[in-house]
């Protein structure tokens, strides 16, 4: 059974007590501590998204390429730039 961590109650809930996995649902999780901890997953996914958007940004401003943008050695560039 998921788990899914509640909004509106703040708390987890399994599978049987969720009617609805909508707005105020977050999850499934494979557990209660998954689910607990859901506010930390997503604050460190957001954290790691807004400094991959920061790296991009400095590589397409004429900054340092960031590993994956076009012209890295690791997509083929054959000036290896």
């Amino acid at each position: 059974m998921s788990w899914w961590w509640c909004l509106k109650h703040s708390r987890p809930e399994q599978d049987p007590d969720v009617d609805v996995a909508g707005e105020d649902k977050v999850g499934p999780y494979d557990s209660e501590d998954a689910a607990r901890g859901w506010k930390d997953q997503f604050e460190a996914r957001n954290e790691k998204w807004e400094r991959e958007d920061r790296e991009w940004q400095e590589g397409s401003s004429g900054g340092r390429r960031t590993h994956g943008s076009p012209a890295s050695p690791d997509r083929g560039d054959p000036a290896g730039s």
